[in-house]
């Protein structure tokens, strides 16, 4: 189901949880990553792209394009996130434990508007 999101793109959530494991397994090979999610963001040319919330391991440094990098080693292009963000705090969660990816992408969102404003 395809949403309209207030940035005028048509969205839907269309990651299946078969290719998010993926993008997780590579995400966490790096020795610097204690946690991390991984969520599609609204593109104009592509529909969706991979997006990434990543909380690092105390003491740990990693940037966004390091990441990236060592996501190029393993996945192919497509797949690759576009964006990674790092967080300081831990993710959202249910009280199940589920990582609340809607939360996160929101978030993102969020960002993404006041950087554009």
């Amino acid at each position: 189901m395809a949403l309209e999101l207030e940035t005028g793109w048509p969205f839907s959530s269309r990651m299946k949880p078969t290719t998010s494991n993926l993008f997780i397994a590579v995400i966490y090979k790096h020795p610097a990553v204690r946690k991390a999610a991984v969520f599609g963001i609204p593109d104009p040319k592509w529909g969706e792209l991979v997006a990434a919330t990543v909380v690092l391991k105390p003491r740990e440094v990693l940037t966004a394009d390091e990441l990236i990098a060592h996501c190029r080693r393993f996945l192919a292009n497509y797949k690759i996130p576009r964006r990674v963000e790092f967080s300081e705090t831990e993710l959202p969660k249910s009280g199940s434990g589920k990582i609340l990816k809607k939360n996160l992408r929101a978030r993102f969102l969020a960002q993404q508007e006041g950087a554009v404003s």
